[in-house]
């Protein structure tokens, strides 16, 4: 599946080239069942990629949240594989030495774990927060975990408690956005609008 690192690339690509990468709210949907603002990825206009061009990356804003690999939470601790190793086993993830804490409905990184457990739903990423006492990490804003400089859309969606893996992307009514980070279901939740995208390794 597409790892955290290819995700922020992405997103860094369309925020340097004016592309919003998918649809927003007053797009036509092309949804369908219940769900109607998910569609068949790359069924869309070429404006629904991420350099509007025929051969682009289709639907990473306004359909399903997708699963990233290479990011995730532990009671709040924000574990990641250094770089781009697909084939990195999850043992391997390395701590980050940060802790998201979620109390009062707020997102605010740390060096130590929080003693409340709470979540933390739909916070615009621009909001996301880093303690004074908490150095910043370029490979956390690399992520996408961590605000820096110029600010993607999107909302950051967690829980500081239990284990939670990252899925990026959704739609825009719920605060999707390039930036969206969703660490808040259980790793072995199933949701209908959660998928991920198949990566073909050469």
């Amino acid at each position: 599946m597409m790892t955290a690192h290819e995700w922020a690339a992405v997103a860094f690509w369309c925020m340097a080239n004016g592309c919003a990468g998918g649809r927003f709210r007053n797009e036509a949907g092309l949804g369908y069942g219940n769900e109607q603002h998910i569609c068949r990825t790359g069924s869309g206009p070429d404006s629904w990629r991420h350099d509007g061009q025929s051969g682009g990356i289709a639907d990473l804003v306004g359909n399903a949240l997708e699963w990233n690999s290479l990011v995730k939470l532990v009671d709040g601790e924000v574990f990641a594989a250094p770089d781009n190793d697909f084939n990195a086993h999850e043992a391997s993830w390395l701590s980050q030495r940060r802790y998201l804490d979620c109390a009062r409905r707020r997102v605010t990184l740390r060096k130590h774990a929080s003693e409340l457990r709470s979540s933390a739903y739909g916070v615009p990423f621009r909001k996301v927060r880093r303690a004074r006492c908490c150095d910043s990490s370029r490979l956390l804003q690399r992520l996408l975990i961590e605000p820096a400089g110029v600010l993607p859309q999107g909302s950051f969606y967690a829980r500081d408690y239990g284990q939670r893996m990252l899925a990026r992307g959704g739609e825009p009514e719920t605060g999707g956005g390039l930036a969206t980070a969703f660490l808040y279901d259980a790793r072995d939740s199933r949701q209908p609008d959660v998928g991920f995208r198949v990566a073909y390794i050469a």
